[in-house]
């Protein structure tokens, strides 16, 4: 275990010494002062304290759309100081979001290494369902998407018809073990509470006599009573009680197989690794720089071999430069707005049965889309709708694919390696989930241990011996493509340098360099393929970003219902 605990605690203590530095704040209190009009509207003011470390300068509060019909807030103050309404988010003033699916309050100050005081003042119609002798309400006073906990929170509710007669209910939801105090009194609620954590949030529940509300009639459930709110708590608290008992059953189970299940990933990935994913050794002696090409490779085959299947910008450019050297398509680089653009134009017919791989009739097509002489500036075309590059490239990189196939550069057996190790370990990251959530640190480990094997699954897949030796003579020949001097370089066509620098993913300073020292103005060959003025790193970024690249409504807030709680939603601050 000691190689594994070293790295864990540097990594742990990398992270603490990191979170001890940053900025970071604080939600020490929230007191809420709640009134209910005798029509039934919930008059709310927030009164928030936070504490900042570091600079500070927008906080947000949000309201999810649900149990609830409208929404109206009144205003937002800053220690003492009221806000101006005003979206140009300077400091001093707020606005309100009408989102999707929440409203958002924001608004803009200014705090360094202080405490703050924000009052947020907002009513709620909609939020009570009536009875015929109780009615509820079932608010979430804090939601469960705050990006902090809240230290301390407090509620006092009244009734501002003030009722002397009547008795009142109250059940709490969310992080209940926080509440200290539940006081549900004639025409009257507190809570107290001491920390309440983010994900948890606290909903509370309060039934009264409908007398309390005389003039509210905007949601009305005929068939709620107190007994079906009683009911509904009962089944509640016996489902919680049930729950704590199978979690209680899970963390002593887990506990105990904590350990075995980070273990048994690693064992399996490293048996079929053994198996199925060792490397073969080459077949002969590779030196570790080359300046000429190993082989005749082709370079879109060379760009995805070399990468894993990812230079998918390298495949695309080399096969377009091949139709240049060709003579089917011709180069340009003409200015743009803000900098000069490289485009395409085609000479003449691309013979896709000419072509024996793949990639290459896959291309040929797409090119021969090009209006014969037209100039066609490249990024413009990618950003065609009726192009359909993001379906296109999917088919040219299959086809790249099962070129490589063509060379034996790959082992095909290793793939049952592949697939049972993935299989294995991807069951054991459903076990990880629920080891994570009750095993504790060890839990989490085994979550963390299975998904590091399951992505190192893919690592099994290997190359032939012939693959292998393909593979570090390339990797050579990148190497002295960075580092060569130009006399090493010039046994080399300049063309195939150029070529294979694009394939092999050398990209800005080290494709610029490279092409000052093999560019031959006088070379027929290059004159034909580039012209004059080529750029290879502006093409690079024309055509491999592109390549890369390639590939809402509002709705209404719905009345109260018995039995599910209103608002909700979080905050943060930055």
């Amino acid at each position: 275990m000691k190689p594994i605990s070293m790295p864990l605690f540097l990594l742990l203590s990398i992270l603490w010494t990191g979170t001890a530095t940053a900025k970071d704040w604080h939600i020490d209190s929230v007191r809420v002062q709640a009134v209910i009009s005798p029509d039934g509207i919930l008059r709310i003011r927030e009164t928030r304290h936070y504490r900042f470390e570091g600079s500070y300068s927008r906080a947000h509060l949000e309201i999810r759309k649900r149990g609830f019909e409208d929404l109206m807030v009144e205003g937002v103050s800053w220690d003492g100081q009221p806000l101006v309404l005003d979206d140009s988010k300077e400091a001093g003033t707020w606005y309100l979001q009408d989102r999707r699916k929440l409203y958002r309050i924001r608004w803009y100050y200014r705090a360094e290494d202080t405490t703050a005081e924000f009052v947020v003042t907002y009513s709620v119609v909609g939020a009570i369902v009536r009875g015929a002798e109780w009615s509820e309400l079932y608010w979430t006073w804090l939601g469960s998407d705050w990006e902090r906990h809240t230290e301390n929170f407090r509620l006092d509710l009244r009734f501002e018809s003030d009722p002397a007669l009547g008795d009142a209910y109250a059940w709490a939801h969310g992080d209940r073990e926080a509440v200290r105090t539940l006081a549900a009194t004639t025409g009257a609620l507190q809570v107290e509470t001491g920390r309440v954590r983010r994900k948890e949030g606290l909903r509370v529940r309060f039934v009264f006599p409908s007398a309390w509300v005389p003039d509210y009639r905007l949601v009305e459930d005929a068939a709620f009573t107190l007994e079906t709110a009683m009911d509904q708590e009962r089944i509640r608290t016996q489902e919680i009680v049930a729950e704590a008992a199978r979690d209680a059953r899970f963390e002593a189970y887990f506990s105990d197989m904590a350990p075995a299940l980070v273990v048994a990933p690693i064992s399996i990935f490293l048996i079929f690794f053994r198996r199925y994913g060792s490397r073969f050794k080459p077949g002969m002696l590779i030196p570790p720089v080359r300046h000429t090409a190993p082989d005749d490779l082709p370079p879109a085959v060379v760009a995805y071999f070399t990468s894993m299947n990812t230079n998918l910008g390298g495949a695309m450019i080399t096969t377009l430069l091949g139709f240049v050297r060709a003579g089917y398509l011709r180069i340009h680089m003409v200015e743009g707005r803000k900098d000069r653009q490289m485009a395409v134009e085609r000479l003449k017919d691309i013979p896709e049965a000419g072509f024996v791989l793949a990639h290459e009739q896959v291309a040929a097509r797409r090119f021969n889309e090009l209006p014969l002489g037209e100039i066609r500036v490249w990024k413009t075309w990618m950003e065609d709708r009726k192009a359909k590059w993001h379906s296109w490239f999917p088919t040219f990189s299959s086809a790249i694919k099962s070129d490589i196939n063509r060379f034996g550069l790959y082992d095909e057996e290793s793939w049952k390696g592949v697939a049972w190790s993935a299989i294995l370990t991807g069951f054991f990251i459903l076990v990880g989930f629920g080891a994570a959530a009750y095993g504790g640190p060890w839990g989490i480990g085994a979550l963390l241990s299975a998904v590091t094997c399951f992505i190192a699954s893919f690592a099994i897949h290997r190359r032939t011996e012939a693959g292998e030796t393909t593979y570090r003579n390339w990797v050579a020949y990148r190497e002295g493509l960075k580092t060569g001097r130009t006399a090493e370089l010039a046994y080399g066509k300049p063309t195939d340098h150029l070529m294979a620098a694009l394939a092999l993913g050398i990209t800005s300073g080290k494709l610029t360099k490279l092409m000052e020292q093999v560019a031959r103005p006088d070379d027929p060959e290059w004159t034909a393929m580039f012209g004059t003025g080529f750029d290879p790193v502006a093409m690079y970024r024309h055509v491999a970003v592109m390549v890369h690249g390639a590939g809402s409504t509002s709705g209404g807030v719905s009345g109260a219902t018995a039995g599910s709680a209103g608002g909700g939603g979080g905050g943060g601050a930055g």
